[in-house]
């Protein structure tokens, strides 16, 4: 599967934002295979090392629209057949690649490696990809989520001969063109409103529309599962928190909210739901299938990584009480109905007791730390261990 490296820069960033655990870059350790012999002859690498590595083996493997080799597959593992002799792209995975950049270029600047070059190489990478992806993926109203071997696009309003109007669009492209920075502002409207058109079943967002009827090779097994089921047109809750994360980072907060609150599995939204009111869902059954829509075919909450994507969205993007290098930043997206919050938020050994207040209809921040006036919204970590007051003005 192509994404695989895709996902150690996002949680390598995470993790150190959270922790300002730095020394974990100089940690060594082995390749899991054997490397090509040409390429060196060492048997492992600090974890700063495997991570360079990792982001430029995806750089490498571009299509010819410069877009992101898919091979057997990305997030989505049964897209297996876009990509089945080499060529296919994926336009997702391109879109979480230049993220990558910019969070990898965001880390090189950092003091504790002051890496200057990479920053560097990483911004060029992270420009040229953004420009791939809106001269190739741009359908005219969304994007496309895939181009297969042969360079037909998957995902299209105009889809090729044979696919009958089938799979026109796909939810994760358009959430991650905003997650990444892809998007321009138009161009982010028009992917919301037309996502939200076509996707939005009331209990959630299907994964694609129309839900495929019949197995279609190029694009892969996905397309023969049973309409409103798996990657099928279902409600799957994962591909859903990138959707709310998106919604937050476009500044719509009461979109973000009613996009949470529909997948909680206890909510009047579902009244067939058979899934338990405590567990995330890997997805719930999209309409096509009504007796059992809204439904869930295995209760894999233990296993699914939605659970720990919606409570990071939800805590960090849409009470937006966020860590940071320097510390957390206080950016709450609150809808226009809630008029205060509190969050107790553990971070460095410390707990900040949060309370966000709305005084106002604008977006300015006023922030205090144990009443003493903040000059930005960043709280730096105080150190000591401590329960710290942080008490937010909405103005």
């Amino acid at each position: 599967y192509a994404d695989s490296p895709s996902w150690m820069v996002m949680a390598l960033s995470f993790y150190l934002k959270e922790t300002a655990d730095f020394s974990i870059l100089d940690e060594r350790v082995p390749f899991l295979n054997e490397r090509d012999p040409a390429a060196a002859s060492e048997k492992s690498a600090s974890v700063w090392e495997h991570l360079l590595l990792a982001q430029r083996y995806l750089l490498a493997h571009l299509g010819s629209h410069g877009l992101s080799k898919i091979y057997y597959g990305d997030w989505c593992d049964t897209m297996n057949g876009v990509g089945r002799r080499g060529r296919g792209e994926s336009v997702m995975l391109s879109m979480q690649v230049k993220w990558g950049c910019d969070l990898l270029a965001e880390l090189a600047q950092r003091p504790q490696l002051n890496q200057p070059q990479i920053a560097a190489e990483m911004r060029e990478a992270s420009a040229m990809l953004a420009k791939n992806i809106n001269a190739a993926a741009w359908d005219g109203q969304w994007y496309v989520r895939a181009f297969d071997d042969e360079g037909l696009p998957v995902g299209s309003n105009n889809p090729p001969p044979g696919d009958e109007g089938e799979g026109r669009i796909f939810l994760n492209a358009q959430s991650w063109s905003i997650i990444s920075g892809v998007a321009d502002s138009g161009r982010a409207e028009s992917a919301i409103a037309h996502a939200r058109k076509h996707l939005d079943c009331g209990y959630g967002m299907v994964l694609n529309w129309p839900a495929f009827t019949a197995l279609r090779p190029r694009i892969g097994q996905m397309t023969a599962m049973t309409p409103g089921f798996y990657e099928n047109g279902s409600v799957y809750v994962h591909g859903n928190c990138f959707w709310i994360f998106a919604l937050a980072v476009a500044g719509r907060a009461d979109d973000c909210r009613d996009a949470f609150r529909a997948v909680l599995p206890d909510t009047p939204n579902k009244p067939n739901t058979d899934t338990e009111p405590f567990v995330i869902p890997n997805f719930y059954i999209g309409p096509n299938v009504r007796r059992r829509a809204q439904r869930n075919l295995y209760l894999s909450g233990w296993r699914t990584g939605s659970a720990a994507w919606l409570f990071m969205v939800g805590l960090e993007w849409l009470l937006g009480v966020r860590a940071e290098y320097d510390g957390l930043r206080i950016d709450p997206r609150l809808p226009a109905d809630w008029q205060s919050i509190s969050v107790s938020r553990p971070f460095r050994g410390d707990t900040y007791e949060v309370r966000i207040e709305r005084k106002g209809t604008g977006n300015a921040v006023r922030v205090s730390l144990d009443g003493a006036a903040l000059s930005e919204n960043l709280v730096k970590p105080v150190g000591d261990g401590k329960v710290h007051a942080v008490h937010v003005v909405i103005e």
